[in-house]
């Protein structure tokens, strides 16, 4: 690209998915962009929103008095529990790049590059205690499985990459 040369993409991008029989409406929306700067320089970023998440609440404990614990969504007295009645925090993320290229001889060149996570520093949560009853009844537990690195809290890191 040239020195002058701009290159920006935004992207909306909304979302609903079925789990199901049963919707689940959950509406994310992205935006990115990334900008050739003058002098090799380059800045990209990327903003995340999304509604909260649903869960169904769950009771707990030896519903059927048969000796073991049996988590569901039916409880003592015949009462059920609604699905997916709780709904958890909004997640925010906003992430950015800064990036520096070095051309070296030939082909080769080296870019610096510094990544920021979170920049808001906005607390996101993608799972939650939800045993009816309970004193953690709506406290967000730690993210394991999938992706966790997307409920971390800020976060930066410099990398340097070689091209040859």
């Amino acid at each position: 690209m040239d020195e002058g040369e701009h290159l920006s993409r935004v992207a909306l991008a909304p979302r609903r998915s079925r789990r199901g029989h049963q919707p689940i409406f959950s509406r994310d929306s992205a935006v990115s962009g990334i900008w050739s700067l003058p002098h090799d320089f380059q800045l990209s970023g990327l903003y995340f929103y999304g509604s909260g998440m649903r869960f169904s609440a769950l009771y707990g404990g030896d519903r059927v008095l048969m000796g073991r614990l049996s988590p569901g969504r039916l409880g003592s007295g015949g009462r059920i529990a609604p699905h997916n009645d709780f709904v958890g925090r909004p997640p925010h993320r906003g992430d950015l790049r800064f990036m520096k290229r070095v051309p070296l001889d030939g082909q080769r060149r080296l870019d610096g590059i510094l990544e920021w996570f979170n920049v808001f520093n906005h607390e996101n949560f993608g799972s939650y205690n939800t045993p009816l009853g309970t004193a953690a009844f709506g406290r967000p537990q730690q993210v394991r499985g999938a992706n966790p690195a997307a409920y971390l809290p800020q976060l930066m890191q410099l990398g340097v990459r070689f091209m040859f």
